[in-house]
């Protein structure tokens, strides 16, 4: 019972090991360092936008002045609480302020009665800063800085699930070419036993037994470069195939199939595929983003060519003992008006910034060409190689019907091993070439569903 139990544990351990592109694929998604780093980035610019709210935030402020010595003995102090406020840049403030003492009379605005003054008071401005000022451009166009952040994340992660599906097939592929040339290493040492054996009978001449050597000796070099060439795919599939810590692993498993979802790319449907990768694709949203950037920021530079008028209204209550003058309320209304006579640089400003938005209006259509050109390029890419990987299908079956057929003959003493060599190498190329057509083909396929975020990704990438 005990073995069976170990038998068990040992078949479930095995399975845990295996791996699969739905594994990489979210390994890659959970602990790929580029996504690490992008995520750490939209952190950063979230609390960009806090910060620049901070400019909205309410303070605290006090000042007191004590005489120390001199003719006049007048003390005063205030303290007062300041609100700014995202309208009109306006900013609300009240508080209280009292002087002791005689007071000098260039300093008279900061005597009170005998209990001190409360005051009130908010500022506007009507025309300059009143629908949009620099305090507000900094928190719209950092709260658009936020979503470009994250749709760069979405970018990061759409790339990073290329590369991994790249590398994992690259991985099976170079397994199946190592397994390609292990085959034909041991056809070759199988070959090299029978013809030593034929020479030794007198059957065949021993010249035979060095040709068969070489060939030899030339495979066993192949089997080593493929070997090497898994082992570099084996260490680089380890970047996305990680563990629940983040740290690499190599891929030690040896049950690999060469298993691949076709991608249908059908004519009368692409236009409408195009279409919707304009709307999914994470590129064509930061270009919309960046314009809306430079829209706030030609409203705000727009805003600062009128003229500087603002109001401010205040209110003012003494209670106490003191000069009978200050008894009372005092109501203020003020206006403080400054208009430019020159507006080079305010023009300019402008200027600049409606010229910056034209330049990413451009880019934005010259990426769109160039998108719909991209996309019209895999659509034929995918469809020569899906006729390509059919007609190697066929080729390799041709090629191992002469093989056998030569074989045959060679053994039968109606061929020689230079015939064999040519065939066998045959099988080998057009086998080597099918794997080269559909690593093509998953490439075309990997590059297609990034661009139209296609829906073997989108599972991977929706929180």
């Amino acid at each position: 019972m005990l073995k069976i139990s170990s038998l068990i544990l040992l078949i479930y351990s095995q399975s845990l090991l295996a791996v699969n592109l739905e594994k990489v694929l979210s390994s890659s998604i959970k602990h790929y360092p580029e996504i690490q780093k992008a995520k750490v980035e939209y952190k950063i610019n979230r609390r960009k936008f806090t910060k620049n709210q901070g400019a909205f935030d309410s303070k605290l402020i006090g000042n007191s002045q004590q005489r120390v010595d001199g003719y006049y003995d007048g003390d005063y102090s205030s303290l007062k609480l300041v609100k700014p406020l995202p309208y009109f840049n306006s900013k609300l403030e009240g508080g209280y302020r009292r002087s002791e003492g005689e007071i000098p009379v260039y300093e008279k605005e900061h005597e009170t009665l005998s209990d001190g003054e409360y005051f009130l008071g908010i500022n506007f401005s009507l025309l300059r800063d009143s629908l949009i000022d620099n305090n507000r451009l900094q928190v719209k166009n950092q709260q658009l800085q936020n979503d470009i952040s994250k749709t760069e994340l979405l970018s990061k992660k759409l790339k990073t699930l290329k590369s991994a599906e790249l590398a994992y097939y690259e991985y099976i592929i170079n397994y199946i070419i190592t397994d390609v040339y292990s085959d034909l290493y041991k056809l070759s040492k199988d070959q090299q036993t029978a013809i030593e054996k034929r020479a030794r009978k007198g059957d065949l001449a021993r010249i035979y037994i060095t040709e068969n050597l070489q060939y030899l000796t030339k495979r066993k070099n192949k089997l080593l470069k493929a070997t090497q060439d898994l082992d570099l795919a084996r260490i680089y599939l380890s970047l996305f195939f990680r563990d629940d810590q983040g740290k690499t692993k190599l891929v030690k498993d040896k049950d690999h199939k060469l298993e691949f979802k076709e991608i249908e790319v059908k004519s009368e449907q692409f236009e409408q595929e195009i279409e919707r990768a304009l709307s999914r694709n994470p590129q064509f949203r930061i270009f919309d983003l960046a314009l809306k950037q430079y829209e706030n920021e030609i409203e705000f530079k727009d805003n600062q060519t009128l003229p500087k008028l603002n109001l401010k209204l205040s209110s003012a209550k003494d209670q106490g003992e003191g000069l009978e003058s200050y008894r009372g309320e005092e109501q203020k209304i003020m206006l403080d008006l400054e208009i430019p006579i020159e507006r080079r640089k305010i023009d300019s400003d402008l200027a600049i910034s409606k010229l910056k938005q034209d330049k990413i209006k451009i880019e934005q259509r010259f990426y769109q060409d160039k998108f719909k050109n991209y996309l019209s390029q895999l659509q034929i890419k995918l469809l020569n190689l899906t006729k390509q990987i059919e007609t190697s299908q066929l080729e390799i079956k041709y090629a191992q019907k002469l093989e056998k057929a030569e074989r045959i003959k060679f053994f039968n003493g109606d061929s020689d091993l230079i015939l064999l060599n040519l065939r066998e190498q045959k099988t080998v190329d057009a086998k080597l070439e099918l794997l080269d057509y559909k690593l093509k083909y998953i490439k075309a396929a990997a590059a297609y569903k990034e661009a139209v975020v296609h829906e073997d990704y989108l599972k991977y990438i929706q929180d």
